[in-house]
């Protein structure tokens, strides 16, 4: 098997492209505004202003035409980003357990690691694809454990 990626589901893609939007709007206005003062000081703080503006316009159809990873699945193990709370990275040799879980807060694959610890990863954020991330997720489980299934 090779790797596969997961990437952020196009409704939360686009929610990202519309806080882009505002961000760059907020700093257009106020760009726009330090450049009709006299000081040079604060026309240089309105260009500044409206290159950040160009930058979040930029960063927001970046994120639009490629969606940030969500989780990354190859031979050796799973990567996946948390939403601010860092990277997970686990070998397939690390994972106790694979759970479904739906009650108590967000849909989530619930992984159990042998050294402690039951980091998730957010069904939610890879859409349509959550049902192929936990059939996956389970396929290469049982490959690097060395299951496989009778015929």
């Amino acid at each position: 098997m090779s790797s596969t990626t997961y990437r952020l589901a196009r409704p939360y893609a686009l929610r990202a492209f519309g806080f882009h939007l505002i961000a760059a709007a907020v700093t257009a206005f106020a760009g726009v505004l330090a450049l009709g003062v006299d000081t040079s000081w604060v026309r240089i703080a309105g260009w500044a202003l409206l290159g950040v503006t160009v930058l979040a316009v930029l960063d927001g159809v970046r994120v639009l035409l490629r969606p940030p990873v969500v989780a990354r699945l190859d031979e050796r193990g799973i990567r996946a980003g948390r939403g601010g709370q860092g990277e997970l990275r686990v070998l397939w040799s690390d994972v106790e357990t694979v759970e479904y879980a739906n009650e108590g807060g967000p849909r989530r694959l619930q992984l159990t690691l042998t050294a402690g610890g039951t980091p998730y990863i957010a069904l939610s954020a890879v859409g349509d694809r959550a049902d192929e991330l936990i059939r996956e997720v389970h396929a290469r489980m049982n490959s690097a454990n060395g299951y496989r299934t009778l015929e």
